[in-house]
């Protein structure tokens, strides 16, 4: 097994005894750079699925892609899987070279089946919305697809004592594991609110007849 190079230590970017447009153009700099990594997440992807296909892992001493992550990328682990899962959805539709122009936030929404078909995916007019911020990525989406069941998406944010999240974890876990693995954490809520939803219907039909 080859040996891998050790990891290199970080290396601070504040600079401190620069002029204060010096430091502004150094620090433009870093943001321009930290800016152009969001745009490879496409590329990423195609790397992370390649060495989940052919188990490139094997070759570094890892038995799972988990191990891999985990090992290389412990900090980014749960980033790094959502980046494959992200390009594996959209790629067989949209080339790489137009996925680079699409912000990570925006393919995330466009992923999921249930809000926008493949066969829209394909559409020039449709890979133009979608390199838009999310919300007028949705507009103009309704507009040139008006067929598409699009919906633009509330942000909530949840609180929960750490009990509770981890039964909400289990629970997500073993959604993936049975009714989709690659669904989405809001596809699991939706999924357990209209089941939820069903049931009370059916218990008051049949206190009913």
């Amino acid at each position: 097994m080859p040996k891998l190079k050790p990891k290199k230590k970080s290396v601070a970017i504040i600079v401190t005894e620069k002029s204060r447009r010096d430091r502004a153009i150094e620090y433009t700099k870093c943001l321009v750079e930290f800016e152009s990594s969001f745009c490879k997440w496409p590329d990423y992807g195609r790397i992370f699925l390649e060495v989940e296909t052919e188990e490139l892992y094997n070759e570094v001493g890892c038995e799972t892609m988990t191990e891999w992550f985990e090992k290389h990328a412990p900090a980014s682990e749960r980033l790094c899987r959502a980046i494959k899962s992200r390009y594996k959805a959209l790629a067989p539709y949209i080339p790489i070279e137009r996925l680079r122009l699409i912000r990570p936030q925006t393919a995330e929404w466009a992923k999921r089946s249930t809000n926008i078909s493949p066969a829209s995916l394909g559409k020039p007019e449709v890979q133009d919305a979608l390199q838009l911020p999310l919300q007028k990525a949705v507009e103009q989406i309704q507009k040139v697809a008006p067929n598409e069941h699009v919906e633009s998406t509330p942000r909530i944010i949840c609180k929960f004592a750490e009990s509770q999240y981890v039964v909400i974890q289990k629970a997500y876990e073993s959604y993936k594991l049975v009714k989709d693995e690659h669904g989405s954490f809001e596809d699991a809520i939706e999924f357990w609110a209209a089941e939820w939803v069903l049931q009370i219907g059916q218990s008051r039909d049949q206190e009913s007849s």
